[in-house]
């Protein structure tokens, strides 16, 4: 396949949407982090002890990117809840984030009616509609509804800037990140031209991305990260799963030195391939 022939990405109406979310991840991001960071958080939501976002999926591997980028800004615990259950010690000082950019991921709405039992009073969410906004608004609970104008597929996984700057804005409104507004916005701008060159009408001789999906066209590949890369490894590997339909497995430094590398000895095919 000749990844720098434009009739390839002309074919269907869904490939021309799923590249234009795509392209449009730095606006997605400008957008989610100036109508997040701003959402006016009751006092009560600066004195939370603890905070647990629930999410799967593309909207799981986002507060991952986070959790992992801000470890040493995040002023209290901030843990991924990726189940049905919330963990015993979750209560009414627990800042609850549920994170489901289509609004009806059951296992975000199971863990909302399992809230209600614990007595959870700090409620907050990011998602685009469903019926998960539906209740957040019935409840009067603020929370960060997605307005999806640079999401043309209106897929959830390509949404993953709204995702993304959408929980930096909610840990930083609520006061529990030491990250300066100015640090976040700079950095936000330097996106565009940080993926300039992965554009999909750059050619392959100087487009790191289409080599690499060359690379990788065929293969299991394992996505190695430092650790607070992670949940942008796990984004690479949902992307390869939902989008490509490929196999893929998120791999961490250090951990991957604790056993991965020994693992890598058998079978001896590998060693042919």
């Amino acid at each position: 396949m000749d990844l720098d022939d434009p009739k390839i990405y002309q074919q269907s109406l869904s490939l021309k949407t799923t590249i234009a979310s795509i392209d449009a991840f730095p606006e997605q991001l400008e957008q989610a982090w100036r109508e997040s960071s701003h959402i006016p958080f009751p006092q009560k939501y600066k004195k939370a002890k603890n905070s647990i976002v629930c999410g799967m999926g593309g909207s799981r591997f986002t507060p991952l990117a986070v959790k992992e980028r801000f470890k040493g800004e995040l002023l209290i615990p901030y843990v991924i809840n990726d189940d049905y259950t919330l963990p015993n010690w979750v209560g009414p000082e627990t800042l609850v984030v549920l994170s489901s950019y289509s609004g009806t991921t059951e296992e975000v709405l199971a863990c909302y009616e399992e809230g209600k039992k614990k007595r959870v009073v700090l409620w907050t969410a990011v998602t685009a509609n469903g019926a998960l906004s539906e209740i957040l608004k019935r409840e009067k609970v603020p929370f960060y509804q997605i307005k999806p104008t640079r999401n043309p597929s209106g897929q959830p996984r390509l949404g993953v800037g709204y995702m993304t700057a959408g929980h930096i804005g909610i840990i930083y409104a609520t006061g529990h990140l030491s990250s300066q507004a100015h640090e976040i916005e700079k950095s936000i701008k330097k996106i565009d031209k940080l993926i300039e060159s992965y554009n999909i009408n750059i050619q392959k001789v100087g487009n790191e991305a289409k080599q690499l999906a060359q690379l990788i066209y065929q293969r299991y590949p394992y996505l190695i990260t430092a650790e607070f890369l992670q949940g942008f490894g796990n984004s690479f590997g949902n992307g390869l799963n939902e989008t490509a339909k490929s196999i893929s497995s998120p791999r961490v430094i250090p951990e991957l030195n604790h056993h991965l590398m020994e693992g890598l000895k058998f079978p001896d095919k590998l060693r042919d391939s």
